[in-house]
């Protein structure tokens, strides 16, 4: 029986990504709260990029190297098709000692894939995502018998509703083990009144300021989602027991029921953010176990490793590991 101190449930991509300085950013003439700034290019323009990367992605493969190499023993619940990214996903998992145990296999679908359009003067992007085997996943109970662990750090489900649902009350149900968890859109829009039993249920709840002020109009009481601190106030009462909301290059809070932390961005002007929220969610609950709950140094480590990461392309070539973290970083373990 193995014990594992994290695992991660979602998606493992092939990732594609084309820079390209004709990428034009502009206000949405449509007022939209959760939408304010679009990016596109002139319609029939053929886009020259000298920069195109290849690069593994989604939310449990950017999570679980992440905790690997940050010194957690990690597995990856994830589905993969039977093909040569899926192998290649695979191989990738073993060299960052990452436990293949739960991959799946799908037969019916090719593996995941996403085309990443990033800006290359502000470093922003525009995903299109096509999900494939990554939809499939399953769950079975008697993998949470045979492979314990202390955390699930659960990700964005690009599944029908109740395989999604299937996916996070096995994970509740799991009584001698916590959850991190990181609602997807298609979680999201099912709404607070289908998310309120796993919300009870959730230690560390992450979200980005978008998707927190998504949760909380669905509300049927609220009509206005307020500010960063009155959102994690309002999110905590739902049932987590810490609540994180990153907001790009303004940085992230933490609220835990007592108090408030908060942490600026390290970096004005990222060469890319593919990642990057992936990567401080994980840091910081990497932080939060390895520091013993000390949520302060746990903020500072998540932002330092993800000013590494949007320091350079793709959405884990820039995580750091735990070794090569400064030395007060290390000071702060308290082991």
């Amino acid at each position: 029986m193995k014990k594992f101190d994290v695992i991660t449930i979602g998606s493992a991509l092939r990732d594609v990504m084309f820079y390209s300085d004709k990428f034009m950013v502009a206000t949405n003439p449509h007022p939209d709260p959760l939408c304010k700034k679009i990016m596109g290019a002139e319609l029939g323009a053929k886009l020259k990029s000298n920069e195109v990367f290849f690069e593994f992605g989604g939310g449990a493969s950017n999570t679980a190297v992440n905790f690997s190499q940050l010194g957690l023993k990690t597995a990856v619940l994830s589905t993969l098709g039977d093909d040569f990214d899926g192998r290649a996903i695979a191989e990738y998992f073993r060299q960052h000692h990452i436990s293949p145990a739960l991959l799946q296999v799908s037969k019916q679908k090719r593996t995941g894939f996403s085309f990443l359009a990033v800006n290359k003067k502000s470093g922003e992007h525009v995903a299109h995502i096509y999900y494939g085997a990554a939809e499939d996943l399953l769950v079975k109970p008697v993998w949470f018998r045979q492979h314990k662990t202390a955390w699930y750090y659960v990700s964005s489900l690009n599944t029908e509703a109740s395989k999604w649902r299937r996916v996070l009350t096995g994970v509740c149900t799991q009584a001698k083990s916590y959850l991190a968890w990181n609602p997807g859109s298609a979680q999201l829009a099912s709404g607070y009144r289908l998310l309120s039993p796993f919300l009870k249920r959730t230690f560390l709840l992450i979200l980005n300021r978008d998707e927190a002020i998504e949760l909380i109009l669905s509300h049927p009481q609220r009509k206005k989602a307020g500010s960063i601190q009155q959102m994690l106030k309002y999110l905590y009462g739902w049932g987590p027991k810490i609540v994180l909301i990153t907001d790009g290059a303004k940085g992230a809070q933490v609220y835990d029921g007592r108090n408030f932390y908060a942490e600026k961005a390290l970096v004005k002007k990222p060469k890319d953010t593919t990642g990057a929220g992936d990567c401080f969610a994980s840091s910081f609950l990497a932080g939060f176990i390895r520091y013993q709950g000390n949520i302060s140094a746990a903020m500072k480590l998540a932002m330092y490793n993800s000013a590494s990461l949007v320091s350079q392309v793709g959405a884990q070539r820039g995580l750091l590991t735990w070794q090569a973290l400064p030395s007060r970083f290390h000071l702060k373990q308290g082991r």
